[in-house]
């Protein structure tokens, strides 16, 4: 009891020797003596003498507590021993097949150690059959799929999917992966569509301005007009990128008197003074 009350109390050195004089005058070896030792050599940071202790704690008890596997989890990855934090994960995996909770948490482990391909690989098999039924592991999985090159299909179905199935709730970041992701798979069409229903969900005008500009390289001139005015509308940290897409539809759409109205408001503001400064001195007479 006087261990565990140092231990509360920070004193972890105080706490580690009390526990010493306890295990060797009594002998005692149970569960609950090998957790307490193993979370204050933990909280010391002497991590390798951590293990033992948890591991035994672990594997003597009937009912070892989930947190148990963590805390050793967390050990390993302390130590940046992701394989050896992979397989207690895994170990957790085998406790309770079929459980969600910890293929996520599986994933988790992977990703913290940056094996995002590995991470990807556990969610979508939980996916494929039938256990990814919440937001967070949808996030997640798209999420992961859009830290690794070339799986910008995967990023899509996974979205996609999500949203049919009303798994994944209709939102401004949900378009603009979207959005973002199909215009990098250069499916321009669809990334419009995805920034188009973003804009409504959206309380600023960042969605807006982020349609203007792919309508403005698509030379949807009037469109492109319209959707910077509304991101205008609805607030933007740098309106004057907005007057520099207007100022190219105008001049798309022939009407140079506009562009040089559009200008003059860009030059207004410190992002785009410079450049429209510029063009109207070369252009405006």
């Amino acid at each position: 009891q006087v261990a565990q009350m140092q231990n509360a109390e920070d004193r972890f050195e105080d706490a580690n020797a009390t526990l010493d004089r306890f295990i060797a005058e009594t002998k005692v070896d149970k569960p609950e003596v090998s957790l307490l030792k193993g979370n204050i050599l933990y909280e010391l940071k002497r991590f390798d003498e951590a293990v033992p202790y948890i591991r035994r704690a672990i594997d003597t008890s009937e009912k070892p507590n989930d947190s148990w596997y963590q805390v050793l989890i967390q050990i390993y990855m302390e130590q940046n021993k992701d394989e050896e934090a992979v397989a207690v994960g895994r170990e957790l995996v085998q406790k309770y097949p079929g459980d969600v909770r910890y293929l996520t948490n599986l994933a988790a482990i992977y990703s913290e150690a940056d094996k995002y391909p590995e991470a990807a690989k556990v969610l979508e098999e939980a996916r494929a059959q039938g256990l990814l039924s919440d937001e967070r592991g949808y996030r997640q999985l798209y999420s992961l799929y859009a830290n690794i090159d070339g799986q910008e299909a995967k990023v899509i179905e996974v979205v996609n999917d999500g949203l049919a199935k009303n798994i994944l709730t209709p939102s401004v970041e949900i378009y603009n992966v979207l959005g973002q992701t199909y215009y990098f798979s250069d499916k321009i069409d669809q990334a419009i569509e995805a920034y188009k229903k973003a804009v409504p969900l959206a309380k600023d005008g960042e969605s807006s301005l982020n349609l203007a500009r792919l309508l403005s390289n698509e030379e949807r001139h009037t469109e492109a007009k319209a959707a910077a005015k509304t991101a205008l509308e609805k607030g933007l940290k740098r309106p004057g990128d907005a007057w520099i897409v207007i100022g190219r539809s105008e001049h798309g759409l022939g009407n140079k008197a506009g562009v040089v109205a559009t200008y003059r408001e860009a030059a207004k503001f410190p992002e785009t003074k410079q450049a429209a400064s510029d063009w109207l001195k070369k252009n405006a007479k």
